[in-house]
């Protein structure tokens, strides 16, 4: 646990229209379960990104997050992040092999493709989308329960934070639930992911994912 003279910050997305909660922001919630299960102490700071606020933007000019303060540091990147975190305090070990540190990194970028197309057949978003997911699917049936193997690391905390967003968006907007009927062992990582009490102190309700990603939605 961080000692009580560590003074770390950790700046995320505040939710549309309330900017006491929390955002629809995976990467932002990536930072905050990887302090929760180091058990760190911090202060969060949410952050309007609609209406980024001057002193933010002085802090990061780029007006980006989630960002940290760490050691008098501004540090933005998730990835960077982790990294330093890791690096401080390294109990409980969080890192991944970098072999497989790439697993899933197509998830997201898929999802949001075929979330945001208007003709997710035509364009191929969707069977793009489909072969990622098994992709996944195939690995955490031979190699899980997690993504390294049968112990959590950072991998696991970087992807399902993405995939209960796009879960909860494309349920609402396209009524696509295939994630539980088609990929199970998949659905089972989910499930174990979500369970984790770090998930559940760092989770952004569902009713907020779906008025964050409206933005998204082609209608």
């Amino acid at each position: 646990m961080a000692s009580s003279g560590q003074n770390l910050e950790v700046y995320v997305k505040a939710a549309t229209g309330d900017a006491t909660k929390l955002g629809d922001c995976p990467f932002s919630q990536r930072v905050l379960m990887t302090c929760e299960l180091k058990g760190l102490l911090y202060d969060v700071k949410y952050v309007d990104l609609d209406k980024k606020p001057d002193w933010f933007l002085k802090i990061s000019p780029e007006g980006r997050v989630p960002l940290i303060k760490i050691n008098g540091k501004y540090i933005p990147d998730s990835d960077v992040i982790v990294e330093v975190l890791e690096k401080e305090f390294p109990c409980p070990p969080l890192s991944t092999d970098p072999k497989i540190t790439c697993r899933g990194q197509g998830l997201f970028p898929a999802g949001m493709a075929f979330f945001k197309s208007k003709d997710p057949k035509c364009d191929g978003s969707e069977s793009q989308f489909i072969c990622e997911l098994d992709h996944m699917n195939q690995h955490l049936s031979r190699d899980g329960p997690y993504i390294a193997g049968q112990y959590l690391t950072s991998a696991d905390i970087a992807l399902a934070p993405k995939l209960y967003v796009l879960q909860t968006a494309l349920a609402y907007y396209k009524n696509w639930t295939n994630f539980e009927q088609f990929y199970p062992a998949l659905n089972r990582f989910m499930k174990n992911m979500y369970a984790l009490p770090a998930f559940k102190q760092t989770v952004t309700p569902p009713a907020v994912v779906i008025n964050g990603w409206a933005k998204h939605w082609p209608g």
